[in-house]
């Protein structure tokens, strides 16, 4: 990809932990900001505006319109939206604070997503964070995804916002760098490095009907339809119909 947008969210709703580890069910959510960085690093923000002209407490329905507006547009242009995990999340969450969650859809099939193929050719996730050790790319934390909802209810809302903004700059070298090498290393659990050869970067919908991977091992697998269940074109219908029921913008060569 020569050119590309990526995208990333932050919540305003505080999650309390609960235990089950299923917190991104919990929905609908407030978002705070969002950020959308090009292929060189340039960010733009959005977020919406109080009365005394800074960051307002929760992104309203007007701006989460817009932002996804802004997306599809992008996206008719030719331009590819990129997210880590986006379509399990954040796009499911933004249509509904939008108001127009088949906007979202329609973003999110048509988007690249490389946390969702690389779950769709090894059948678990991989974090942002551990994928960007393991290519070596720097990284400088200002806080934790869970932290910021907190810390945009505290008023340190300059903060989260480079928090947003570092983390889509780190998706956009990490997305370089995949290109680059034809292929995702991260770093285990184990602290080991392992690699999964991803040469071609694909968009969401022709991800779904790839051959499931063997997760025989796994005592509790995370099924694929669970990252895309949300979007009606997909969610229980035939593979082959979902595939062609919204329309394929004009993208650049990947």
């Amino acid at each position: 990809m020569d050119r590309f947008l990526t995208f990333d969210t932050e919540l305003a709703s505080i999650i309390e932990d609960d235990g089950t580890g299923n917190w991104a069910e919990r929905g609908p959510f407030d978002f705070s900001v969002a950020a959308v960085s090009d292929q060189d690093g340039a960010t733009r923000i959005w977020h919406s505006v109080d009365s005394s002209g800074g960051p307002a407490s929760i992104m309203s329905r007007e701006t989460a319109l817009e932002l996804l507006r802004f997306l599809r547009t992008e996206q008719e242009r030719g331009v590819p939206i990129v997210t880590w995990n986006g379509l399990g999340f954040d796009f499911r969450w933004l249509g509904v604070a939008a108001g127009d969650p088949a906007l979202a859809a329609r973003i999110a099939l048509d988007h690249f997503d490389p946390m969702f193929q690389f779950h769709c050719q090894r059948g678990f996730p991989v974090s942002l964070a551990k994928v960007g050790e393991g290519l070596g790319i720097p990284q400088t934390k200002l806080m934790s995804g869970k932290d910021a909802p907190i810390a945009w209810r505290d008023g340190r809302r300059a903060e989260v916002i480079e928090y947003v903004r570092g983390d889509v700059q780190l998706t956009a070298k990490i997305l370089r760098r995949i290109v680059e090498t034809g292929g995702v290393r991260w770093r285990t659990r184990a602290g080991s490095l392992s690699g999964e050869a991803m040469p071609k970067l694909l968009p969401v919908r022709d991800l779904v009907d790839l051959p499931l991977p063997d997760t025989s091992w796994m005592s509790d697998p995370i099924p694929r339809a669970k990252f895309f269940d949300w979007i009606p074109e997909l969610a229980g219908a035939p593979r082959t119909g979902a595939m062609t029921a919204a329309p394929r913008p004009t993208r650049a060569r990947t």
